[in-house]
């Protein structure tokens, strides 16, 4: 299942040049109708697969042609986000998108395992018109809101003023009705309803009552993921005492950035999942889209992620390729495990077990390991303790493999054989150049300084 995902995902790369035609009209399914493209209803989250949530900047700058580039910067993201959904598997997938005014995001997708969701979520995608205003601080903190089930707050109203009306056509929507549990979509004109919710009848659409988000993190296990997709700097934050409270501590000013380290920080190392045993936490990583934001680029270094730069559809959907590959990769053995038979007979072994460890990632050397463990019924560690997590059936954080001076667990780096090679300076790497049949001589050396080896040798 790994490898497929890893596969399809790197695939999607080159798939990045399929074209989109959709209007920029956003679509919201209501939970009492048949909907046109969602069915009969989103299936929760898989226990078993990563959550990823996009956060997606819809300000009216992503509206701009670029010099270079075929297509508006919002055309460029559909076209990014489709290559990657289309081929995607092994992954939970949520959608996020910056409200229309100066205050945070709403939920427009709730996480779904991406083989139901497909489909529909790059349709919500490809129907997602432009906003105004750019509130990215306001959006972390309501994806906080959102991985921690708590309150539903700026996808509670369409924020769109009486006076301007147009923008109910395409841009004001709440958070998607499958996102929460209780409250009440109010109406106030009947000529709003279902069937067309781009009436400017909606303006004045709202949740009323006590709407909680459901949290997408359902296992203790998941690891969970946020992708922040950004052209420009902040509008201004007017959040920061509700954040404050949100995260138990003050925020340091940083003008319209201001909380934004704060909330990354606290996401990536506080519980955002009480309500399972132990502790999940939150990576979020950060994209300046044809921009270079350094706002961005704190946000993800203390949210435990990554800050990427990109401007076309192909290298967006790189970026994506690259952030989704940690999310289903992590620690993984892609060999059988190896046991000691008597050379001889081939008829008995010892109780020794090796397993080989590669890490995926988004580069052409992957780190790898083999460790020594014991099999006796199941797979026990140096110390007699179980390996494997009998739900996910992964290594567990707190095994303690043979060869290893710590307790190792899923760390592919770590412990090992990896942990007793000589790493020093003594260590010598020898070829040879065609000349000296004496392997350790010095026109043999593997270094830097050694003029015998050419540029042609190394292709």
């Amino acid at each position: 299942m790994v490898k497929a995902a890893i596969r399809s995902l790197v695939t999607a790369l080159f798939a990045a040049t399929t074209a989109v035609t959709a209007d920029d009209t956003e679509i919201f399914f209501p939970r009492s109708v048949n909907y046109e493209y969602l069915g009969t209803g989103i299936a929760p989250p898989n226990p078993n697969y990563p959550n990823v949530l996009f956060i997606l900047d819809a300000s009216w700058s992503m509206g701009h042609f670029d010099k270079g580039h075929t297509g508006t910067r919002l055309s460029r993201l559909r076209k990014a986000m489709s290559a990657i959904l289309s081929s995607a598997e092994g992954v939970n997938i949520g959608l996020m998108r910056f409200s229309n005014n100066q205050s945070g995001a709403r939920v427009i997708y709730p996480m779904s395992p991406i083989e139901s969701a497909r489909e529909d979520a790059i349709k919500v995608i490809n129907t997602m018109g432009l906003d105004w205003h750019t509130p990215t601080i306001g959006a972390i903190l309501e994806s906080g809101f959102y991985w921690t089930g708590s309150p539903v707050h700026f996808g509670r109203t369409r924020y769109s003023k009486p006076s301007d009306q147009h923008r109910a056509l395409e841009r004001g929507r709440i958070s998607h009705p499958d996102s929460y549990t209780g409250g009440t979509v109010v109406r106030d004109n009947p000529l709003c309803t279902d069937a067309n919710p781009n009436d400017p009848a909606c303006i004045e659409e709202r949740i009323e009552g006590d709407a909680t988000y459901i949290s997408p993190v359902v296992s203790e296990c998941q690891k969970n993921y946020q992708v922040l997709i950004n052209d420009g700097g902040a509008s201004t934050f007017g959040s920061q005492a509700l954040t404050e409270n949100f995260i138990n501590e003050s925020c340091a000013f940083a003008g319209d950035n201001t909380c934004g380290v704060e909330l990354a920080r606290y996401m990536a190392t506080e519980d955002i999942a009480p309500h399972l045993p132990g502790d999940s936490h939150v990576t979020t990583y950060t994209v300046g889209f044809n921009a270079k934001i350094d706002a961005l680029k704190a946000i993800a270094a203390a949210g435990g992620g990554e800050y990427f730069e990109s401007s076309s559809a192909d290298q967006l959907a790189a970026v994506i390729s690259e952030v989704l590959i940690e999310a289903v990769g992590g620690n993984r053995s892609f060999a059988a495990p190896a046991i000691t038979t008597d050379q001889t007979t081939g008829l008995s072994h010892r109780d020794d077990i090796y397993v080989s460890l590669f890490q995926p990632e988004a580069k052409q050397r992957w780190s790898g390991n083999l460790k020594k463990y014991r099999f006796d019924g199941e797979l026990l560690d140096k110390n007699g303790n179980t390996v494997l997590d009998g739900t996910s059936g992964s290594i567990k954080s707190t095994a303690h493999s043979y060869w290893s001076d710590i307790a190792d667990g899923n760390m592919v780096a770590a412990g090992g054989a990896a942990n007793r090679l000589d790493k020093g300076p003594a260590r010598k790497v020898f070829t040879h150049t065609g000349n000296s049949n004496l392997l350790t001589a010095e026109e043999n050396a593997l270094t830097e300084t050694n003029t015998k080896i050419t540029p042609e040798m190394l292709k």
